[in-house]
């Protein structure tokens, strides 16, 4: 009887090796077109990456076992699954490290969405308290007052009463609520303005009260006073004015001083006129060629600050000007 020749090399053994080649090469084509790369298929290339490995000790082991000739097929068959595995991990590598790059910038894009959603909250949220603050800065309309016509004849205007330089002058007559003041037009409670000569000079007054707080040209608007200019058709000259609208009792200090180092000393003029709605009627003090010198400005507290011309004292009904030069 004819013995049987053993042939280890068998169609099982080459069924193994073309599924593991197919599945090297599946891997090859398919990883790379990915974006993202799940965690199982990372675990299955692991998987087929250490059956590749035991190719090595199979082939040893067959080395003695069949022809020369087959083995090497054998060899070269799986030194080629060797190279497609090499080539399928280092696309494996850098799949991986694309897909970091992905969580990363997926990461930053979210944190700049979350980051322009507070930006536009808070830019609405700013928004609508610019427009309460407007609304409530948005100044009620009136309609102008009704002037009465005046009669020529009958209405004849009143010269103002003679002013001392140096005096406080009181006049009994109930202060004029329609026409306004002589001096400036209108008729506020009390107002203070120092005028000069020379237009070249600019003096600036200041009114300070006794917290400690100025009202002048860069605080123009304050509790106690407002900052304005004369009309020139009213007073010709250079001036500044601080008037109260509403009268506010308390003592305050009267400064002036001349901002700019070159300009020489000029010699201003103060009138005060006090008007109130009660007691003695119009009080005006006036007084002439008070010198005014360049010098800081008082707000600064220093020794040579300001020039102070003097100290007022005001009451409801009553007021009471203490000259200091």
């Amino acid at each position: 009887m004819k013995k049987r020749e053993i042939n280890v090399f068998n169609i099982s053994f080459l069924d193994l090796l073309s599924g593991a080649l197919a599945a090297v090469i599946l891997l090859f084509v398919i990883v790379p077109k990915l974006d993202i790369v799940s965690e199982e298929d990372f675990e299955v290339y692991k998987e087929l990456r250490r059956q590749f490995t035991s190719f090595d000790s199979l082939a040893v082991s067959l080395k003695g076992s069949i022809p020369e000739k087959e083995y090497n097929k054998i060899l070269d068959a799986v030194r080629g699954l060797q190279l497609a595995a090499r080539a399928a991990e280092e696309s494996q590598r850098r799949t991986e490290a694309h897909n970091r790059e992905l969580v990363k910038e997926k990461g930053e894009l979210e944190q700049a969405l979350a980051q322009a959603i507070y930006d536009l909250g808070q830019c609405e949220k700013a928004l609508k308290e610019a427009t309460e603050k407007l609304k409530k800065c948005v100044p009620k309309t009136e309609p102008p007052p009704v002037i009465a016509e005046k009669d020529p004849k009958r209405d004849k205007p009143t010269e103002p009463p003679p002013v001392s330089p140096t005096d406080t002058i009181k006049d009994n007559k109930p202060p004029i609520k329609s026409e306004g003041s002589f001096y400036f037009g209108f008729n506020p409670p009390l107002a203070i303005m120092v005028s000069w000569e020379n237009t070249k000079s600019n003096v600036d007054l200041y009114l300070q009260n006794e917290k400690g707080a100025f009202c002048d040209y860069f605080n123009r608007k304050m509790s106690f006073g407002r900052w304005q200019r004369i009309p020139r058709k009213l007073n010709p000259k250079p001036n500044q004015a601080i008037i109260q609208e509403k009268l506010k009792p308390g003592t305050y200090k009267i400064y002036a001083n001349i901002g700019k180092k070159n300009i020489p000393a000029t010699p201003v003029d103060i009138l005060i006129v006090f008007n109130p709605a009660e007691g003695e009627g119009t009080k005006v003090f006036n007084r002439k060629g008070i010198m005014i010198t360049a010098t800081p400005p008082p707000h600064l507290n220093r020794p040579d600050s300001g020039t102070l011309i003097g100290e007022i004292q005001i009451t409801e009904t009553n007021f009471n000007f203490i000259p200091a030069i």
